[in-house]
């Protein structure tokens, strides 16, 4: 698997647009620019109760270089619920299936582990859910087509781009059902933010799928204002024993905090919404602002810093000035809603 290059994008349907990356992953601003007006295209469709057509030829290329859709008023929803519930078992159930494994035996007699998440067989009967050629999803081998199965189709167009994959060819489909949890192993600068949305639209689980696909768009849109979490399984990968595990994670750990590039929010930060300025707002609105005294703004090295330090609860009613910026409640509101989300 080849890293990511500057591809140039041809003329045509998705599937010249894959044939002519041969391999190579997209950049992550590439990969936004082709797929973020087919999310709309299809948000807009299921805000209509319609769903899309999105095999690799009902996908072309407009004059934009973004990816849409051959027929934009797309079609009606197929339901096969009784089918799928004879596949997977339903969100009610205490029974969760996470993989499906053989057991077989090699020429030479050695035992091996063969992943049955990948059914290369189009004509076979589907006996659970499955990866199959061809960026299909097992509902719609069954005739059920939905908004969940457009996300599923959706997530491996997402995929194919930004880890160089061709789904036509099984061999790359089951590398991907191999790595799906740390896709890093196909692409190493692969964005961790869209690793998390391919993880989340390609489940085969319908129950683990994400539902939202407005909120998909979103998270990709905003990809350079979402922080870095720790991905464990990236840090991971490779190490075995608890010493190794440990250096591996502090590693991983020191490499973030030296990292130079402007994912690194400690050199190179940027106001959005999900962070308040408290210096600003402990300045009060006044005409004569040389009788600002230092010791009532939010800086570091006076007595906010010190009542920060000392590890004691700090009235923020005290140093804001929530009169003067009537958007801080609301701003510290969704603060701790964000921290307490991610807990």
């Amino acid at each position: 698997m080849s890293e990511m290059t500057e591809t140039p994008v041809p003329a045509g349907n998705f599937a010249a647009l894959v044939d002519a990356q041969a391999g190579a992953a997209l950049s992550t601003d590439d990969v936004l620019v082709l797929v973020l007006p087919l999310f709309a295209q299809v948000a807009s469709l299921h805000a209509g109760g319609r769903v899309a057509a999105l095999s690799p030829e009902a996908i072309v290329l407009d004059a934009a270089g973004g990816l849409a859709l051959r027929n934009p008023s797309g079609q009606a929803p197929a339901m096969a619920l009784a089918a799928i519930s004879r596949v997977q078992p339903g969100s009610a159930s205490t029974l969760n299936i996470v993989g499906t494994l053989r057991v077989a035996h090699d020429a030479q007699g050695y035992e091996r582990l063969d992943d049955l998440a990948v059914q290369a067989d189009l004509e076979a009967a589907i006996e659970h859910p499955v990866y199959l050629p061809g960026y299909r999803s097992w509902e719609l081998a069954l005739g059920h087509h939905d908004e969940l199965t457009d996300i599923f189709q959706l997530g491996m167009v997402l995929a194919a781009l930004a880890c160089g994959l061709d789904f036509d060819d099984v061999d790359d489909l089951r590398s991907f059902a191999g790595n799906r949890e740390n896709l890093f192993q196909l692409a190493p600068r692969l964005h961790p933010v869209l690793a998390s949305v391919v993880v989340e639209m390609t489940a085969l689980n319908r129950h683990d799928r994400s539902t939202e696909l407005d909120s998909l768009a979103t998270r990709l849109r905003t990809w350079r204002d979402q922080p870095d979490v720790l991905d464990v399984a990236r840090a991971l990968s490779g190490v075995s024993g608890l010493a190794s595990r440990r250096g591996a994670v502090l590693s991983y750990l020191r490499d973030r905090l030296f990292d130079l590039s402007r994912r690194n929010r400690l050199l190179f930060f940027r106001p959005t919404a999900g962070s308040v300025n408290l210096t600003v707002s402990s300045v009060p609105l006044m005409l004569q602002v040389e009788s600002i005294r230092p010791e009532h703004i939010c800086t570091w090295g006076g007595p906010f810093a010190a009542d920060m330090t000392a590890g004691k609860a700090v009235d923020l009613q005290r140093w804001l000035r929530f009169d003067d910026q009537p958007f801080l409640p609301a701003a510290l509101d969704k603060l701790i809603q964000e921290t307490r989300r991610d807990r």
